[in-house]
């Protein structure tokens, strides 16, 4: 399941097609355009027997984790994603990182920079003061 408008998404796509082709495994496209598509989405998956669906995320899918897992938990289907809220949120798998984590640690990496860089501003306005006052 794929949010068709991302272009993005449609480069995951074709490369998903692409390895499914050369592992013989047949794959199904079932894009969607907006979140009221989510419903017949899962029911082309189940007409067509699939046994699983793989979400290509963008940040218009992750907005709908919520939807996205409780459709697929009602219809019976395994759910992966590479973001980590669909497993928490009733999905079969995860196979990437928790964004929130992952924004966490970012943040602290940037409070570092902007703490060492203060720091060294600090210490060259005191130099400079300390020499016009010949301390």
């Amino acid at each position: 399941m794929w949010n068709r408008p991302s272009k993005g998404s449609v480069l995951v796509l074709e490369e998903i097609m692409a390895a499914g082709r050369s592992l013989n495994i047949e794959l199904q496209d079932i894009g969607v355009s907006e979140a009221t598509e989510f419903d017949h989405a899962f029911d082309a998956a189940l007409s067509n027997e699939s046994e699983a669906v793989v979400v290509i995320d963008d940040p218009v899918m992750l907005g709908q984790v919520e939807a996205v897992t409780r459709i697929a938990a009602a219809r019976k289907l395994p759910l992966a994603s590479i973001y980590s809220q669909y497993a928490v949120g009733g999905g079969l798998m995860a196979y990437g990182p928790n964004l929130q984590s992952l924004y966490h640690r970012g943040a602290e990496y940037v409070d570092r920079i902007l703490v060492a860089t203060n720091q060294q501003i600090c210490r060259s306005s005191n130099l400079r003061n300390s020499r016009s006052f010949s301390i």
